[in-house]
């Protein structure tokens, strides 16, 4: 649990500073676009707003690094999570372990398959005397409408970063920006998932499997 909730706590500080450098950034290329007539072609105009962008990138590829870290740690956590679920109840429709990470791999299907599966984990843990699948509480339903959206902003962004263009780069930048307090809300909703499941299973006597 300790490890799972410390990188979640990372990931909720590093949104924080790229949104800060977004805003910088974007504060740039705004200023920059006022002054298009200073270069004498399109590429210059690109090239320097590429050459602005070294605070941004930096802060971006630490924010992806903790990104990656903090999925790979939270994956083991959800497996082992998911685990500790079905030895808790056995329940025929359970989604298992494996299923509850590799659903999040395949398209279409990952648009509510791990979400069944965070249901039935919560359920269980939290409220064993409910079927698995009942509805789930808010925070849960908020999370997951969350982390969907996050995944179009997220493609939203890049596409307008690949077309290259000054304008491009204001839009992708105007995106994460959007992105960042989705990003956070989805971020500490999954911090207290993380955090009510691992109590709860550790009171039912699961606690082992979090070693």
């Amino acid at each position: 649990m300790t490890w799972a909730l410390r990188a979640t706590g990372a990931v909720i500080v590093m949104e924080v500073a790229y949104f800060m450098a977004s805003i910088l950034y974007l504060i740039d290329l705004t200023e920059l676009a006022g002054n298009q007539t200073s270069f004498a072609s399109e590429e210059d105009l690109i090239f320097f707003a590429d050459q602005m962008n070294d605070l941004h990138t930096f802060v971006l590829l630490a924010y992806l690094l903790v990104i990656v870290v903090a999925y790979v740690i939270n994956a083991v956590w959800i497996y082992r999570a998911t685990t500790n679920a079905a030895a808790m109840y056995s329940y025929p429709k359970r989604i298992g372990p494996g299923w509850a990470i590799g659903f999040h791999a395949i398209p279409i299907l990952n648009f509510w398959k791990p979400y069944v599966s965070a249901r039935q984990t919560w359920n269980t843990s939290t409220r064993s005397d409910m079927d698995p699948d009942a509805s789930a509480p808010r925070f849960l339903k908020v999370w997951w409408v969350l982390w969907l959206t996050l995944s179009a902003l997220g493609i939203l962004s890049q596409n307008f970063y690949s077309t290259y263009t000054l304008e491009g780069y204001r839009a992708s930048t105007i995106a994460d920006l959007c992105n960042g307090p989705v990003s956070l809300m989805c971020a500490v909703l999954f911090y207290r998932f993380v955090r009510d499941v691992s109590k709860a299973q550790s009171a039912a006597g699961v606690e082992k499997v979090f070693a």
